[in-house]
């Protein structure tokens, strides 16, 4: 039962009546089939009637819809939520996977594929564990091309500051080499102790 409260808070679904006509909802679905509140509310009806098959489908429907619709926060809650009552869909690891890249974070996203691969491993189901593998290694190379970018910042993303703003310089914006520091910096370089 907690499982269709939280998603009322997500979806803004009211409080109502304890349940519905899985039918009611069935139209509201064949009428509207990118409507995730209508598919969310179809699984709760399933999932009321103890369906657990159909409501997981209802429930995988509406949560890619949100994917799609760029709603990814509501979209990973159903899949985690989805995967507590049904530990064994891999697919849903998959998605919470792909979600986690489309939100940029590129860790999540690898710590998931991880766990998909050792579900694979344990299995013995190499061909699945493969295909993962190669996804992990294309996101390690976009966590590296995103480490790189940030370190070695491009000529066009670095501060320049021309000879005539030099004088308005302030602390935190200093230029390399202003044009009487450079005159200093030579002599100080051929500076040796005695």
């Amino acid at each position: 039962m907690g499982f269709i409260y939280k998603f009322r808070n997500i979806m803004g679904v009211s409080k109502g009546k304890p349940a519905h006509d899985v039918e009611k909802y069935s139209d509201g679905v064949q009428k509207g089939p990118q409507n995730a509140e209508a598919h969310l509310k179809s699984a709760q009806s399933y999932q009321k009637r103890g369906e657990t098959e159909k409501a997981i489908r209802e429930y995988l429907l509406a949560a890619d819809i949100l994917s799609q619709n760029g709603l990814y926060p509501q979209a990973l809650a159903i899949y985690k939520e989805i995967l507590k009552q049904s530990p064994t869909l891999e697919e849903v690891e998959l998605r919470i996977a792909k979600v986690h890249v489309k939100m940029g974070s590129l860790e999540n996203a690898y710590s998931q594929y991880g766990r998909l691969l050792k579900t694979y491993n344990t299995q013995g189901r190499e061909d699945m564990a493969a295909e993962v593998m190669c996804l992990m290694a294309e996101l390690s190379m976009q966590m590296i091309a995103m480490k790189e970018k940030v370190q070695n910042p491009t000529c066009s993303e670095e501060l320049q500051l021309s000879e005539p703003n030099a004088a308005n310089a302030t602390a935190g914006n200093v230029p390399k080499d202003p044009p009487l520091w450079g005159e200093r910096r030579k002599e100080l370089s051929t500076w040796a102790p005695i």
